[in-house]
C-alpha cells in the first residue's frame, strides 16, 4: 500500500512538470514564431496556400555558422559582406547553404538579437519591419504567383546574448 501511494506521488509530480513544460499545446517558441511569421506575410502573399514549418538547412548549417558579426553594428541589418568562419561572405555562405531553394523560389533570411524577447515580441519585429533581412534568391514575379512558403524559426545563443534566426522561402 506504501508502495503504491509513492507511485502514485511520484507519478502526480511528473505529470504536474510536465503540464508546466508543455505550455501553448505544446508547440515550442520556435514554431509558435513560424506560424505567426508565416500569417503575417500570407496577409501580403494572399495566394500562399501550402506552409511547411521546416527549413533543416537553418537548424543544421546556418544555425551553426551564425556569428554576431554578421549584424551591423546597431544590430538593424544584416551584412551581406561579413565573412563566415570559412572565409566566405555571408551571402555567399547562405546563398551555397540555401541552393535547394534557388530554382522558383524567392529565399530571405532573417537575424536579429531576441535576448529576452517573447515569441509575440519576436514575431512583431515582422509586422513592424525591425527584423534585419537579406535577400537571398529573389524571382522578380507578382506577390500572387507564390502559391507556397517555408518558413524555419531557430534560436543560438552567443554568450549571453539568443539571437533568432529566420529562413523565409517563397515559391
Amino acid at each position: 500500500m506504501k508502495r503504491t501511494k509513492l507511485l502514485a506521488l511520484a507519478l502526480a509530480g511528473v505529470m504536474a512538470l510536465a503540464m508546466l513544460t508543455g505550455c501553448s499545446g505544446g508547440k515550442t517558441e520556435d514554431r509558435r514564431i513560424a506560424e505567426n511569421v508565416a500569417d503575417i506575410m500570407k496577409r501580403s502573399h494572399p495566394n500562399v496556400k501550402e506552409v511547411s514549418y521546416s527549413v533543416p538547412e537553418l537548424s543544421g548549417a546556418v544555425r551553426s555558422a551564425f556569428a554576431p558579426g554578421w549584424l551591423n553594428e546597431a544590430g538593424t541589418g544584416l551584412e551581406r559582406d561579413a565573412l563566415t568562419k570559412d572565409g566566405r561572405t555571408v551571402e555567399v555562405f547562405l546563398k551555397d547553404s540555401l541552393k535547394a531553394y534557388e530554382e522558383r523560389s524567392t529565399v530571405y533570411f532573417f537575424a536579429f538579437d531576441a535576448t529576452g524577447e517573447s515569441a509575440y515580441a519576436q514575431s512583431e519585429r515582422f509586422v513592424q519591419g525591425k527584423a534585419p533581412s537579406l535577400p537571398v534568391f529573389y524571382q522578380g514575379v507578382s506577390i500572387t504567383a507564390y502559391t507556397k512558403m517555408r518558413v524555419g524559426v531557430c534560436h543560438k545563443t552567443v554568450g549571453e546574448k539568443d539571437y533568432c534566426l529566420v529562413v523565409l522561402v517563397l515559391a
